[in-house]
């Protein structure tokens, strides 16, 4: 699965540049980034899936399952870069990432400290690396599954109905 490693590659780069600017909860506009390369990068391995293995015809449902499967392979790779984020290189991230959220929370003002004390509890309690692993599995692929619904539309390519002996004659 070259897209798939192509993809966590590209979502760890992103990754590791937010990292790099300490940016822990980003935005609308940053996520935003990152649906784009998504975006792009699942669309660029349907395509060429389909002009290089397979003749240049692709259902769509083929087109769906192979985007999936970009994403899935490309969710297990950002795992395995987020475990070692981690467990080796940043031993307090999921700490400050709470930390990060809390804050925010505070700023939003959308709730008081009450609930937001509340919810940080329940969050650190549940908060582990196995559980953000399997969350970003899940939610990569869930994402690759959306994504792949779309570019699909314009990836999919059917086969004439007419065979080219028809049109000759």
């Amino acid at each position: 699965m070259t897209y798939g490693l192509i993809l966590g590659l590209g979502i760890i780069l992103y990754s590791i540049v937010l990292y790099a600017l300490n940016v822990l909860t980003p935005g609308w506009s940053v996520q935003a980034i990152q649906w784009i390369i998504i975006f792009g990068l699942i669309y660029y391995g349907q395509l060429k899936y389909r002009n290089d293995y397979k003749g240049g015809i692709l259902s769509y449902g083929q087109s769906l399952g192979f985007g999936v499967l970009i994403g899935l392979f490309a969710s297990i790779i950002y795992s395995l870069f987020f475990v070692v984020l981690v467990k080796v290189i940043d031993p307090q991230y999921i700490e400050k990432l709470l930390q990060a959220m809390e804050q925010k929370m505070y700023e939003s003002g959308s709730m008081n400290d009450q609930q937001i004390q509340s919810f940080m509890d329940i969050y650190r309690q549940r908060m582990s690396v196995g559980a953000m692993v399997v969350g970003s599995v899940i939610g990569v692929t869930l994402i690759s599954f959306v994504v792949s619904l779309i570019t699909s539309i314009f990836v999919r390519k059917e086969e004439s109905p007419f065979s080219q002996d028809e049109v000759n004659e």
